[in-house]
């Protein structure tokens, strides 16, 4: 691992990754842990590292871990010793936080400034989970580093970090923590007897992508994440622990529900996973029930959006029983004695036909459509009655049942002598009533005798009813105390009368099963009291039932076996309570409904008007706010309309009035959404403001209602749902308080964790970080307040007692059948389906083959793929109850002429070491026998349709290949083939036609040969094929081969950059070889293929050093001949050396010998200022000894200079980094800091005038080469233009640039116009300024490093100095014959007018001959002349948008005067519709009682038009849009009148467009719609 820092030392120590990419960075995966047995002293026991001794021991190695691994935030400490010492990077022992290990890593960190200085610097850092081999695993932290002084505690050096620790950034820190010497200085106090003290403190979030089990921590569990859905989720948690709200959602019904589209029920699934799953629940099924497709869940959107969507959708569920349909069955001619209800019949709600009957109080209504009686619920809800009627049929004798226990019902309810004489009189009226009905109207009620018999047994049970009824109110009255309340119940077919004594238990379970209908049971008061949860689900399972014709016998049966059910409904001590949906639906609204009084009151006055309003939150200000209080004030605070703004009091006039708005009352559960999100007018954006918030745990808001309410509004915090982001996206997180009691936990989707009260609210405040100047973006932005009267009501625990029982075993169910789905589609590829048809389903069949695919009823079973055809009859046999012998199948195949049809064709499960005997065998078991046959089989193949031969019974069957045109087919053989004579034989005949071809067809369907192919294409595309497999083989063993490049000296010449060559440019030798090929091997593979005899060459492999430059460094080639090539190289792919070779001249027969501890291999440059380049000189091998000034003379000699040339050297150190060499008598040990082989000298002649010169020095010259860039220029108004490629300086500016390209392109410096590249797209963005001030850098500063750097730019017409000083206008021009038409782009002043604008025109127009020099500006909208401009309008209120244009025009002669007597109008051209507008627009003049007939002959003329053109053309007046054809006769004279605008159509402005206009209407056919849709976009082959 590399810790040299680049560059200034004595800059701030800077928070930084460890693991980047260049020099200062880290590599935590090379981190070397000195472990504490190892740590020695040089020449003792104790192990040295680098030759140095440390010592690292950690302050709390004895000390027992704490047993909390879970734990949100830890302090430790570790202890290094010999810090003096230390050299290489030490690891303190594993502190778990969050389940994870987290060390303290420190190392000796050094780096050179500019001036070459060695500075060095303590790294600090902290490492998370290094060790680990997921890539999956993240976890958001902050943490204080600190260096303990042992002197004074006080004086303890710290700093902050926050990161998000991941793989590939596993630890996070400073690499200049503090300077080397401080740490060292005793003076300061951080060592003491050389040892130092880290010290971490450390605050973790809860851990993604590792195992972290939220229930084991919290208690809770989370949410899945589709992919942007945290708002979602964060939304779903807050409802959740109200815990309120989750009873009203377990309590919605839902059990007829479509299971994919319910949004109830998906939300009921969510929730009660919630609260019962140890996992994290996923959350697909509710989106999809909102109609979502998985895009639509990686779209994020706000949570305060969904909240208020749920809440509206939450309602309509509840409400969805009671909405509104519209009914078929509707008569519109009555409406005013129509009313809303829901016809039992069509089940949909509407308008139908009321009748009254029996008393106002009661409305039954019989539907004019269907002729049924029904009850009317609404009405009777309207009148204030309790009773909860349900829809029955009238025909249906149940309705005597519901109407008589109805009013039972009243009197069950009422105490002795209270109104009981009126509820007996009601009695009294239905069975009067129905008795008339029954004698007058028999076949409405019933279709049967025994019906009617029923009906009017039951009416007498009525009257005995009645007649009870009284006899106990006349015996209450008579003891003149109370009796309490009574139950009319039918048992055993008899109308009985029960007191208190029957609601016991026991009672109960009687009346369950004596009851020989069951709607006594439901509609009787001691069920209701026993069925608290049931009511609604039981009557809706007996009306559908019945509905369905069950027996009473059966539903008797079903609903006494809920007696258990009963049992335990008794046991929960719960009290009657109303219908499900109304509970659920009060639930709702009282727990979450606020409501608003808006108020304008006037203030001189008697007149206010006010209105009062229900909301479900209350969004509140947070720009300039500092607390909730804050907004508060400002939401109910008042606004005067006084002045100019009074307001309008109606009859008092305008009055100076207050605006204001008070609070009715709070809610038990309070929404707060704060407004973070806004519009800035500025930007023309939507911003997010981070402003700080402050909101308090506990809130009051009495002082903000109108009047105080009976209990405070006192609110402890109960969620804080938090975003992290700006406008465009972030995420979200939900803090909840789930019990109210301070102890809260952080919901981040499928992650909880506990979190201390500060995470919560503190540091969600929004505003500022600590010691940072920007602020955060992770604040609050909906929170919700519990009322602390309800805080124990609202948040009490939800049992699964407190579920529906129906609720829950449909759960389960549901549970059960996803898991057999689940295991069904993972098993799916085991399994295939057998269809099976029987002959009964071909009846009725009425299309092709044999039957409808769609429509036929087969008999489905699901087997696996592996099961035998003997399996799979066995398996019919059983299912289908019928015995083997007695069936047989015929698969049904696809025949050639495309008829799906039964086929003998067999498919026969022989084993696979069988022989055709054996599969004889089994075909005898599936063969149909003919009469009299000779019972034998045998096997042909038929090749073609062509007998190939006869398969002996001993063949085996492995031997049988089916394929292409070849097939089996078994046969029986005829009697008369199974003896074959001497004198016979059996032969092949098959069936063939002739056809006959056409004249030449014969030559075009000639058989093509190899001759007919010429030779060269025949070779080439062997040889192709060669190659290709030649290409196939070396990517298949790419894996075991390396290539290795050679540079020789000869390729360095021509380099101009830094080190010794351009790996893009410069000409090396490849040569591939396997990764285990020895160097000795490699040796001699170059010098067999180089022709060089191996003394007389030697490698220098190149390698990267520490400083980023790329060297060749020694290789001992007899000490590592032995070495692998993959050993020696430092990567798996490539092995770059320079190979030295010996020169023809120098008449040696070997290279001579290098003392690699003795000698240095040098290369050398030269620099001529003159040419500004840079001259390669070769190498040289020289002592480490040798003085400076001894290498001068063969310097001067290698670039021709004479010997005593005086010179300027440098040391070529790294890119942007020369050092120059002053005291030439040092040997080059001393004047070189660091020699190593393969470095570099610069040279250049030492010249007094060299000052002249734009990069005079080598120095400069390196400089400028580090800030040089290739930057492309293409012409902006050229779509595809590749453009030009210059070599420019980054520090270049603007002037400097313009110059460079203006040069290029031997144009004016001030007729170029520049624009950035879009950083989003390939394309120009905005133009750059000819003052912009910035360099070159500035603008390539959004593209990556070995992107292509892009600048656009446009040539002028005008200087760029005058173009930015006027206004750019775009418009078309048209000569007086509206034939020249071309686009004129003008560059006006800012501040002219239309006149100066067509003065500049005129020099760009082409006028026509004879023509009146006059121009005019027409503005043109949706292809219609809008108005004429005058010259001295300025051209600022001009304003091009959407389907306006401008047109400069040349005025006809005809038209500079108009007398009295003429007009200009407008013509347009249209199609069919006066809107459906196109073409060019123009004026035309016209006289006042002109024939129109001259007036199209000159129109005619105008547009040089044929008269057979003009024949498909009709003229019209267009007036308010409508057209008004003109007479084809010719009849009509013009009417100047016509053409003026009338009082409705002015107001434009003088505009001509409001007048009317002529319309020319085109009668043009429509053509045929183009083959591909408008979107396909055509083949294309560009090669």
């Amino acid at each position: 691992m590399n810790h040299v820092i680049k560059n200034d030392p004595d800059s701030e120590p800077e928070e930084m990754d460890t693991q980047g990419a260049d020099d200062a960075t880290i590599k935590a995966k090379d981190v070397k842990m000195i472990e504490s047995d190892e740590v020695a002293y040089e020449n003792q026991v104790n192990a040295v590292v680098n030759g140095r001794e440390v010592n690292a021991v950690s302050k709390n190695c004895d000390e027992p871990m704490e047993e909390d691994e879970a734990r949100s935030e830890a302090t430790f400490s570790f202890t290094v010793q010999s810090i003096s010492r230390l050299k290489d990077t030490v690891l303190s022992p594993p502190t778990f936080v969050r389940n994870l290990p987290w060390k303290i890593m420190c190392m000796l960190r050094t780096s050179q400034n500019q001036e070459r200085q060695v500075t060095k610097s303590l790294g600090f850092f902290l490492q998370c989970n290094a060790e680990s081999e997921s890539t999956s695993w993240s976890c958001n932290a902050s943490a204080e580093l600190r260096l303990i002084n042992n002197a004074d505690t006080e004086k303890t050096f710290q700093r902050k970090i926050q990161h998000l620790f991941y793989s590939k950034e596993n630890d996070w820190g400073f690499s200049h923590f503090v300077p080397w010497s401080d740490v060292l200085d005793t003076d300061k106090g951080y060592v003491k007897d050389d040892t130092i003290t880290l010290e971490v403190s450390v605050s973790a979030d809860a851990p993604h992508g590792v195992s972290w089990d939220s229930k084991k921590h919290t208690g809770y569990v989370g949410l899945k994440n589709q992919g942007a859905t945290c708002y979602m989720n964060s939304l779903l948690q807050t409802l959740f622990f109200t815990n309120k709200l989750r009873e009203a959602v377990y309590l919605m019904p839902t059990e007829n529900d479509d299971t994919m589209k319910s949004v109830a029920f998906a939300l009921q699934q969510v929730f009660y996973e919630l609260e019962f799953s140890d996992k994290p629940v996923g959350t697909k099924k509710l989106t999809k029930s909102f109609g979502w497709e998985t895009l639509d869940s990686f779209m994020q959107h706000d949570v305060q959006e969904l909240c208020r969507t749920e809440m509206e959708l939450w309602h309509a569920e509840l409400l969805k029983e009671l909405t509104p349909e519209p009914c078929p069955f509707v008569d519109n001619n009555k409406a005013d004695e129509r009313h809303q209800t829901k016809c039992k019949v069509c089940r949909r709600w509407g308008d139908h036909v009321k009748e009254m009957h029996i008393k106002p109080r009661d409305i039954y209504w019989k539907n004019s459509d269907c002729q049924r009686w029904q009850s009317d619920p609404w009405q009777i809800a309207k009148l204030k009655n309790e009773q909860d009627f349900t829809v029955l049929h009238a025909k249906d004798y149940h309705i005597l049942f519901k109407m008589a226990k109805e009013h039972g019902r009243r009197l069950e309810e009422l105490e002795a002598g209270q109104d009981m004489d009126k509820e007996i009189q009601w009695l009294n009226d239905i069975v009067t009533c129905m008795k008339d009905e029954l004698g007058s109207s028999k076949d409405e009620w019933a279709s049967s005798k025994d019906d009617i018999a029923n009906l009017e047994k039951v009416v007498e049970q009525l009257r005995q009813s009645v007649k009870i009824f009284e006899d106990r109110f006349v015996e209450s009255q008579r003891d003149k105390k109370p009796t309490g309340r009574t139950l009319l119940f039918m048992n055993s077919g008899q109308w009985k009368v029960g007191g208190p004594d029957e609601t016991d238990e026991s009672g109960l379970l009687n009346l369950i099963k004596n009851c020989t209908r069951f709607d006594d049971l439901v509609n009787s008061k001691l069920t209701r009291k026993n069925f608290p949860f049931k009511m609604l689900e039981i009557r809706n399972c007996v009306y559908h039932n019945r509905d369905r014709d069950v027996s009473e016998e059966d539903l008797k049966q079903n609903f006494i076996n809920m007696t258990e059910f009963v049992k335990d409904i008794r046991k929960t001590g719960k009290k009657a309570n109303a219908d499900p949906v109304v509970q659920a639906l009060k639930q709702v609204r009282s727990l979450l409904l606020l409501y608003l009084q808006s108020y304008v009151n006037c203030k001189h006055v008697e007149y206010m008007s006010s209105r009062v309003e229900p909301f479900y939150d209350i969004q509140l200000n947070v720009k300039g706010k500092r607390n909730i209080h804050e907004s508060f004030k400002d939401y109910v605070a008042i606004e005067v309309f006084e002045g100019d703004n009074k307001y309008d009091a109606g009859e008092h006039g305008l009055q100076d009035a207050e605006k204001g708005v008070w609070f009715k009352s709070f809610p038990p559960v309070l929404h707060l959404q704060l407004m973070r999100f806004q519009y800035d007018p500025v930007t023309d954006t939507n911003i997010k403001i981070n402003d700080r918030f402050e909101f308090p745990e506990k809130l009051n808001l009495d002082k903000f209602l109108q009047t105080a309410e009976p209990t405070a509004a006192s609110y402890t915090l109960h969620a804080v749902l938090v975003h992290s982001g700006a406008n465009h996206g972030g995420h979200y997180v939900v803090y909840i308080n789930p019990k109210g009691d301070g102890k809260w936990c952080k919901f981040d989707d499928d992650v909880v964790s506990r979190c201390t009260k500060q995470e919560a609210m503190e540091n969600n405040f929004g505003g500022h970080e600590e010691d940072v100047s920007v602020k955060r973006c992770t604040n609050a932005y909906m929170l919700v307040y519990v009322r602390d009267s309800s805080l124990g009501e609202l948040l009490q625990t939800v049992t699964e007692n407190d579920i529906p029982t129906t609720l829950v075993d449909r759960l389960q169910e549901e549970k059960k059948q996803e898991a057999i789905r689940r295991k069904e589609r993972s098993e799916a590829h085991l399994f295939m389906t057998i269809l099976v048809l029987l002959e009964d389903d071909f009846n009725g069949h009425q299309g092709n083959d044999l039957y409808d695919s769609d429509r036929a009823h087969s008999r489905t079973f699901r087997v696996k793929k592996m099961t035998t055809l003997d399996e799979a009859m066995d398996l019919l046999a059983e299912n289908m109850k019928i015995p083997r012998q007695q069936m047989r199948p015929w698969p049904f195949n696809v025949r050639t002429n495309q008829t799906f049809r039964p086929t003998k064709e067999l498919v026969l499960y022989p084993n696979k070491n069988g022989s055709v005997g054996s599969l004889l065998k089994k075909a005898e078991n599936f063969v149909e026998w003919t009469e009299d046959g000779s019972g034998k089989l045998r096997l042909v193949e038929v090749v073609s349709n062509k007998v190939f031969c006869i398969q002996r019974d001993d063949v085996q069957l492995e031997c049988l290949n089916t394929g292409g045109t070849k097939s089996y087919r078994v046969e029986e053989v005829p009697k008369e083939e199974l003896i074959i004579g001497d004198d016979e034989m059996l032969v092949h005949v098959a069936h063939f036609q002739k056809v006959k071809r056409r004249e030449g067809e014969a030559e075009l369907l000639q058989t093509v040969t190899e001759n007919d192919i010429p030779m060269t294409l025949v070779d080439r595309l062997q040889e192709e094929k060669k190659q290709e497999a030649i290409r196939r083989k070396e990517r298949s063993e790419a894996h075991l081969f390396m290539t290795i490049l050679v540079l020789l000296n000869d390729d360095f010449n021509g380099h101009q950059g830094n080190d010794l060559y351009d790996s893009d440019r410069a000409h090396s030798r490849t040569f591939r070889v396997k990764k285990m090929t020895t160097l000795d091997e490699a040796m001699d593979l170059l010098a067999e293929n180089m022709k060089i005899p191996r003394q007389q060459m030697r490698p220098w492999p190149f390698n990267v050093r520490p400083n980023q430059t790329f060297r060749p460094t020694v290789l001992e080639v007899e000490q590592e001949a032995h070495k692998t090539i993959q050993d020696l190289a430092e990567t798996d792919s490539s092995w770059t050396i320079f190979l030295e070779t010996l020169s023809v001249d120098s008449g040696l027969t070997r290279l001579p010998v290098f003392d690699k501890e003795r000698d240095v291999l040098l290369f050398l440059k030269m620099y001529d200022p003159k040419t500004k380049s840079i001259n390669y000189c070769g190498y040289i091998y020289a002592a480490i000894t040798t003085i400076v000034s001894d290498i001068l003379p063969v310097l001067n000699e290698r670039a021709g200079f004479p010997r005593d040339t005086p010179l300027i050297l440098y040391e070529e150190v790294k890119p942007n980094f020369m050092e120059r060499m002053e005291n030439y008598d040092l040997a080059l040990e001393k004047i070189f800091d660091e020699l190593m082989d393969g470095d570099i000298i610069v040279f250049q002649k030492d010249d007094p005038n060299m000052d002249t010169y734009d990069l005079p020095t080598a120095k400069d010259y390196f400089r400028d080469l580090y800030y040089r860039v290739e930057v492309t220029f293409r012409d902006k108004s050229i779509p595809s233009d590749p453009g030009f490629t210059l070599d420019l300086s980054q520090r270049m500016n603007y002037e400097q640039v313009v110059r460079a390209v203006a040069q290029k392109l031997n144009t004016d410096p001030y007729l170029l116009q520049f624009f950035k590249s879009q950083g989003f797209r390939d394309g120009p963005g905005n133009p750059l300024r000819c003052n912009y001030e910035g360099t070159l850098k500035d603008l390539l500063v959004y593209f990556k490093p070995r992107q292509q750097k892009k600048l656009y730019y446009q040539r002028l017409s005008i200087k760029i100095t005058e173009l930015e000083n006027k206004k750019q206008f775009k418009c078309t021009f048209v000569n007086s014959n509206l034939k020249e038409e071309k686009e004129l782009v003008l560059y006006p002043n800012k501040n002219g007018s239309v006149g100066s604008l067509l003065k500049k025109a005129e020099n760009f127009v082409e006028w026509t001959e004879d023509g009146s020099g006059k121009l005019r500006l027409v503005e043109v909208v949706s292809n219609k002349v809008f108005c004429i401009h005058r010259d001295d309008v300025q051209l600022e209120c001009l304003i091009t948008d959407g389907t306006k244009s401008y047109r400069v025009e040349e005025v006809p002669k005809e038209e500079l005067t108009i007398g009295d007597d003429e007009m200009l109008v407008h013509v347009a051209h249209f199609q069919k519709e006066v809107f459906s507008t196109f073409g060019l627009p123009f004026l035309f003049k016209i006289k006042n009682k002109e024939p129109f007939a001259k007036v199209k002959e000159r129109m005619q003329k105008k547009l040089e038009l044929t008269d057979k053109d003009t024949e498909k053309m009709k003229f019209a007046l267009v007036v308010m849009g409508r057209p008004n054809y003109f007479p084809d006769d010719g009849e009509y004279n013009i009417n100047l009148e016509d053409f003026l605008p009338n009082s409705s159509q002015t107001g434009g402005g003088g505009a001509i467009q409001t007048r009317p206009w002529i319309g020319i209407d085109h009668v043009i056919k429509v053509p045929k719609r183009a083959r591909h849709p408008y979107l396909e976009k055509p083949i294309k082959i560009h090669n």
